[in-house]
């Protein structure tokens, strides 16, 4: 591939390779990069209609960094040419995190769950700037009111949706009092690298401000890959002292999903609308028709 295109990059002198990774669903085209010195690095490449976000996104990178996490570090962002923008990132060594996982024994999964969920409550220790008139129970709110108006449209037929959508309507006093943190946005084994037992953090780009236990949310994919992963995440994230608002809480993120995973799906179809009946399907049996607070893929707390 030739450089000619990423001169105006700082540094890219000194690139002797490039490759474009095919993987993934941010909308971006994505490179690893080599240098002269066997450096790696992360090349994003994306619209200019995205600058401000982008940027955005750039100077948060540059205060998850003072956290010394394990995630990538930012080292160049600017306009590439008059359509595109670029951001470059040291690139994290590693495996795919679910397959790297999907090896390992249940004990070991579950403390490298201890790990990630660790990782997380220090990410939501971040100091970023929350505007104190917001109220987490009215955002969630509307964003329920889109989702129900997506289920209508898509009129499926939906195993156990009056029962999810009733436990929603009677449950909004869940989401009162919230606080509001700096989140990921989309914290699961898909957005993390595994290396040598430690695991790393990449894809920032779906952060917001939310309930902190909005970021467990997406609890679903690490399920699939191990239970005891999942379990381990939540316990080092609470450090073994779980409060008692936590699994109600996250009962009302499972009934989102829920309502959101099909509608979502069937616009894409495919391999997604029939992963969505799998995950919708799941998460009855995980709750036994929402009539368990506590799912039965949790584990407890386990000595190690």
């Amino acid at each position: 591939m030739s450089f000619k295109e990423f001169e105006v990059i700082p540094f890219s002198n000194n690139w002797v390779s490039i490759e474009k990774i095919n993987k993934g669903f941010s909308g971006e085209d994505k490179y690893l990069v080599i240098d002269n010195l066997n450096n790696k690095y992360l090349l994003r490449v994306a619209s200019i209609d995205s600058y401000e976000e982008r940027k955005s996104q750039y100077e948060l990178l540059k205060k998850i960094e003072k956290l010394n996490i394990n995630a990538s570090k930012p080292i160049a962002f600017g306009k590439l040419n008059d359509e595109k923008i670029y951001t470059v990132l040291t690139y994290l060594e590693g495996v795919d995190s679910g397959e790297y996982i999907s090896t390992l024994s249940n004990i070991e999964a579950y403390k490298l769950g201890k790990e990630a969920g660790k990782i997380l409550s220090k990410l939501h220790t971040l100091n970023v700037e929350i505007n104190s008139e917001d109220k987490w129970i009215d955002k969630f709110k509307a964003k329920m009111a889109k989702k129900y108006k997506a289920l209508k449209e898509c009129n499926l037929e939906i195993e156990g949706i009056d029962i999810v959508t009733s436990f929603v309507e009677n449950n909004y006093n869940l989401m009162e009092n919230r606080p509001l943190t700096f989140t990921h946005g989309d914290y699961h084994v898909n957005n993390m690298i595994a290396n040598n037992s430690e695991i790393g953090i990449i894809d920032f780009e779906k952060n917001k401000i939310a309930d902190p236990y909005d970021d467990l949310k997406p609890f679903i994919w690490n399920v699939f890959v191990s239970e005891y992963f999942e379990t381990g995440l939540i316990n080092g994230y609470f450090n073994d002292n779980i409060p008692d608002d936590f699994f109600p809480i996250l009962k009302m993120y499972a009934a989102e999903n829920f309502i959101s995973f099909l509608p979502w799906a069937y616009k894409i179809g495919g391999e997604s609308l029939k992963n969505a009946y799998k995950i919708n399907k799941s998460t009855l049996e995980w709750y036994d028709n929402f009539k368990l607070t506590i799912p039965t893929w949790y584990k407890g707390i386990i000595k190690e």
